[in-house]
């Protein structure tokens, strides 16, 4: 049967943008922010900890006040206040403050040679003109500009800070006044160098001038917000009695901050949040708004971002609006920002319930719904799918206010096929057991830290990701990522004439759900009984070639441990113009081979206007050949067995076929794998069809194995006159059918008859 795409959607209560959440009077004392959060057990064990980091720094404190407090980046010399920035890099400082003035990061991005070195070797009241560091490749302290140090000036900062909230907390836990003394002397320094900065101007006037903060390039890492505020809340009565004329110089210093952040970033996506929680923090430690002339104080800055929504900072329900897909209740990023903004919403919302008795779970409902949506993203393995910039992962799924599902719990909020329209991305499982189970998830391009991928697959089988995304590249501003991580090549998906491409981070090119089966479900009492036999139809149009793209995808696991997939992919120009498409799949493993007679050549390169992508590819060679071709992929695993993936495709006229290598599989490269992944090339298959291929597609078999398999498919076969039949002969003698068709059509092959998109005999059964 064909299922129609009616499926059920959450019910999230509440419409957000209509609601409003009131604030409620809070108490005026301190600390607010730590007072009942842990138990006099927990307080004891947090005490123990921080005394472990922060003891031997106080002690010399004691003898050596400046010590510390000299290791800050500041501008102990210039006492420069005005910052100017030339798109992402530090261009000049001018202007003099009274005193030292917190030190601007000199760079965006986060690549360079030199390492941070520790607090002993740093030295002391260090010249705004440079930076002692530590050389990555020769290991030597040496003399650098800080625009090549990446963003270590807030990360040396951070040290220090932390260190300072951390003898706060033991001041306030214990009540020795060593402590104490040495937090306020770090704060101090710190917050009223703050509060003469002004912000970056981009002398450039590019987009970077709407996401700078006062202490780094994006206001998204105004990190040091998270310990001044804390180690403000938890010395404030002390700062009081030993500078009461400084209390109004951190209030102010916290607002600014706090407006900075507001009026900058990106209101659409994870930024929103975290720039919320920061912002969130500081009202938290501000005095009521009658303090204020102006009348901004804790509640304004609350109300900003519960309630408000300006250019750059929308209010929450805004964002939750706009950001949860309804029908799904998945955030629309990829899947491990994704999680990180369910980790902030826990975050703010546990800091919200403690401080001021606002639930936000009780008041926005999807996010509840949104924790049991996650282990939706987990492979049987355990690892979280992939797609658009991130790695493959174990996720951390644990949370402080929101209702976290139980790690054994997984699977019960899995279901065979799961369906997200607002982010385009389709799941099939055939269950959860690691070594047995597949999973095929297949993503288009909706949300943010998407990339340019059309229809693209990752296929799982036997323990492993199989044919993987490739990731991010080693950053957003880079030419890896630029010109090829986020493009076509670099993804599991045909490109059109060498040119397919559209907008990549922010983007807005989804594939539609045709047919599916079984019917997606969100929860298992909802789901089908698992069959071992799924199927997506996908469709899309290519802008940049106006292509229409038509993707079958069918999960075949009714014989345990010898599951396969079948991929159909129909591709042609509208206006009929086509030159070639170009399939593109990658996998894991150490070798690929394939069954035909292969020559060097110099194709698949950006020649004739193609994309700067095929630039990246190398070792290339190739097969002009309409014969039907095999290939493996094969890794060599810990134990010295192999694993890897078997591939089968469906020869056509006109048809060249190329092994090469690409860059690396960066979304491996932080899981444990058998074989250096980070330092090897993702095996790379690419089929070329000269002309269209609608009529003509790209059919492949894919099965994943390792060594010991007892069942595997000893021969594929096809059919079929004006659809696609793929006949999958076993080693055991058992035969399964697959019938494709881009239309309504009668098919019959082998006294079977078929009528739908997909169709499948396997044994007895028989699901179309």
């Amino acid at each position: 049967m064909t299922v129609l795409l009616t499926v059920a959607s959450y019910e999230v209560g509440v419409v957000a943008q209509e609601h409003t959440i009131e604030i409620p009077k809070m108490s005026t004392e301190y600390p607010r922010m730590t007072v009942g959060v842990d138990s006099p057990e927990q307080v004891a064990s947090t005490a123990e900890g921080c005394h472990k980091k922060v003891d031997a720094y106080v002690l010399r404190h004691v003898e050596n006040p400046e010590w510390i407090v000299s290791r800050l980046q500041m501008y102990w010399d210039s006492h420069a206040d005005e910052i100017y920035i030339k798109g992402e890099k530090l261009n000049h400082v001018g202007g003099r403050a009274p005193v030292p003035t917190v030190r601007y990061t000199a760079t965006r991005g986060i690549q360079t040679n030199y390492s941070r070195p520790s607090l002993e070797d740093t030295p002391s009241y260090q010249d705004s003109l440079g930076m002692w560091m530590k050389n990555k490749t020769t290991g030597q302290m040496e003399w650098a500009d800080p625009r090549e140090t990446g963003r270590n000036v807030e990360s040396m900062n951070m040290t220090v800070l932390n260190l300072a909230r951390d003898a706060a907390y033991l001041w306030w836990a214990e009540g020795d006044e060593k402590f104490a003394r040495f937090a306020a002397d770090i704060f101090d320094t710190y917050m009223t160098g703050l509060y003469y900065r002004k912000p970056p101007v981009d002398i450039a006037h590019t987009h970077q001038q709407t996401l700078v903060g006062l202490t780094s390039f994006e206001v998204i890492h105004e990190d040091a917000v998270l310990p001044t505020t804390a180690c403000y809340d938890l010395l404030h009565s002390y700062l009081e009695k030993t500078r009461p004329e400084k209390i109004a110089v951190y209030d102010q210093a916290f607002r600014n901050w706090a407006d900075v952040i507001i009026a900058g970033g990106v209101p659409q996506n994870n930024w929103n949040l975290i720039q919320a929680r920061f912002v969130t923090n500081i009202a938290m430690i501000l005095p009521e708004d009658s303090a204020f002339e102006d009348g901004r104080g804790r509640n304004w800055y609350l109300n900003e971002i519960l309630n408000n929504s300006t250019i750059r900072q929308w209010s929450i329900g805004k964002m939750i609006d706009y950001g949860f897909d309804r029908g799904s209740a998945l955030w629309k990023e990829s899947p491990g920002y994704s999680t990180m903004v369910l980790s902030e919403f826990d975050a703010l919302a546990d800091l919200l319930y403690r401080v001021a008795g606002i639930d936000l779970v009780k008041e926005y409902p999807i996010l509840d719904q949104a924790v049991k949506a996650l282990p939706q993203y987990l492979l049987p393995s355990g690892l979280s799918v992939c797609w658009g910039d991130g790695h493959y992962s174990k996720p951390n799924y644990k949370f402080k206010h929101l209702k976290a599902v139980p790690s054994e719990e997984y699977t019960d909020y899995q279901t065979p096929v799961f369906w997200s329209e607002g982010v385009s991305w389709f799941a099939a499982r055939s269950g959860s057991e690691p070594g047995n189970s597949l999973m095929m998830s297949v993503c288009g391009s909706q949300g943010n830290h998407m990339h340019a991928n059309g229809i693209s697959i990752e296929l799982y089988g036997k323990g492993y990701v199989m044919a993987p995304d490739l990731g991010r590249g080693s950053g957003y501003s880079t030419p890896d990522y630029l010109e090829f991580y986020s493009q076509f090549p670099a993804h599991n998906t045909v490109c059109v004439d060498g040119v397919s491409s559209y907008p990549v981070m922010e983007s807005h090119h989804p594939f539609r759900l045709v047919n599916c089966y079984p019917k997606p479900s969100y929860k298992k009492s909802d789901a089908p009984s698992d069959e071992g036999i799924c199927y997506g139809e996908f469709s899309f149009v290519e802008p940049e070639t106006q292509s229409d793209q038509l993707r079958h995808v069918i999960l075949v696991n009714t014989r345990p441990g010898a599951g396969y997939y079948v991929d159909i992919f129909r591709s042609r120009r509208q206006d009929g113009r086509d030159k070639f498409h170009d399939y593109f799949y990658h996998n894991i493993g150490q070798e690929f081979t394939l069954d035909v007679p292969l020559e060097p050549t110099e194709e698949l390169a950006f020649a004739g206007a193609h994309l700067y992508a095929y630039s990246y590819l190398w070792d290339k060679y190739c097969c002009k050949t309409a014969s039907n071709v095999k290939g493996i992929f094969t890794m060599t695993c810990n134990d010295g067995s192999r694993a890897g993936m078997r591939m089968w495709m469906k020869g056509s006229p006109e048809r060249t076929v190329f092994k090469v290598s690409s860059p690396a599989i960066d979304a491996l490269t932080r899981t444990p794998m058998p074989y250096d992944v980070k330092n090897s090339p993702a095996l790379t298959f690419v089929a070329r069809q000269e002309g269209e291929a609608w009529t003509r597609p790209f059919v492949a078999v894919y099965q994943p194995f390792v060594d010991g398999d007892t069942l595997e498919i000893e021969n594929v076969e096809y059919f079929g006159e004006g659809y696609v039949g793929v006949k999958v002969v076993f080693s055991d003698g058992s035969v399964d059918y697959i019938f494709s068709s881009d239309r309504k059509i009668k098919m019959k092959y082998d006294g079977i008859r078929a009528e739908g998109p997909v169709c499948v005999k396997s044994k007895v059964n028989i699901k179309q």
